[in-house]
């Protein structure tokens, strides 16, 4: 049963299997829906998918907007920047997801078990960016702050911290959501796992490989100006292309704020540094046959 609107340590949320969910979803943009998430996830099942369909998948402030960039210059072999909230999965119903002309690239921060069931037969390139837990929670921390939609009391971000640990923050644990995720991208072949750390030290190089999973040979040329179109640098400059400004509280909002790895470390005290270490210490899968990068 799912819950429409429900204040959650301080965070109004909705509800619905168990997890949170943001509650201004799948309605919040025209044509407004009446559909809740229990409708929508019943929708999604169903929903037709097509060979050529392209998904990103991540947890929120892991890379997900910057990737979509990265994906659709690859798609259509044009560098200019483009608003990709339209895209965005949850932003619409599935009615309006099938809408959508080809080739499709789809965003989306849920689990395995929420995509559509015509996601795994018909084998979609699903790109899967992982971002190390502490700069993702130090972003997200500062995207909840600025939204207006999402918007709680600033009680710091050690505060945040333990509603991270607590799991009572929009789409799931971070861990669960990691392990599951790896699981697909080692018995699918149609799943690629890059980090954001991988994108941030070797563009190029991480670029060149996401181009041959998609079967998209690009030239050197097009890559050093990805490289220069995509840098955070310039999203940051195109911010009135890239954003979405009703959901900011003021004019400073933005969904690309500073990019940086290690950036964490001008947020957490040593006290929380320590128990977050321990906290990953037991909670990372051992089998995982990456690195996680965290400076």
């Amino acid at each position: 049963m799912a819950k429409d609107s429900i204040d959650v340590d301080g965070i109004m949320m909705a509800e619905y299997d168990g997890m949170y969910w943001p509650r201004f979803w799948p309605r919040s943009r025209p044509p407004k829906s009446n559909m809740n998430w229990e409708e929508w996830h019943r929708e999604v099942q169903k929903m037709p998918c097509r060979e050529d369909d392209v998904w990103t998948v991540s947890m929120p402030k892991a890379g997900l907007h910057w990737s979509s960039q990265i994906l659709h210059m690859l798609m259509t072999g044009d560098t200019e920047v483009r608003y990709a909230e339209t895209h965005f999965f949850e932003f619409n119903t599935p009615a309006e997801t099938t809408a959508q002309s080809s080739p499709r690239l789809i965003q989306t921060h849920i689990l395995p078990k929420y995509m559509p069931k015509d996601v795994w037969s018909k084998k979609n390139k699903i790109l899967l960016i992982l971002r190390n837990p502490k700069d993702q929670l130090v972003s997200f921390y500062h995207h909840i702050r600025s939204s207006e939609k999402l918007k709680t009391e600033d009680d710091g971000i050690n505060r945040f911290y333990q509603r991270f640990v607590n799991k009572t923050l929009p789409y799931g644990d971070f861990f669960d959501f990691y392990d599951l995720w790896w699981k697909k991208f080692k018995t699918c072949d149609h799943v690629k796992l890059v980090t954001y750390e991988q994108l941030k030290k070797e563009f190029i190089k991480t670029v060149r490989d996401i181009s041959e999973f998609l079967g998209k040979p690009i030239t050197e040329d097009f890559l050093e100006k990805m490289a220069h179109v995509c840098s955070i640098e310039n999203m940051q400059k195109n911010k009135e292309i890239l954003d979405t400004p009703d959901i900011w509280e003021d004019e400073k909002g933005t969904m690309y704020r500073k990019g940086q790895v290690g950036d964490w470390k001008n947020h957490f005290t040593v006290a929380t540094n320590e128990q977050f270490d321990k906290i990953i210490q037991e909670r990372v899968n051992k089998d995982w046959d990456f690195k996680i990068i965290y400076e």
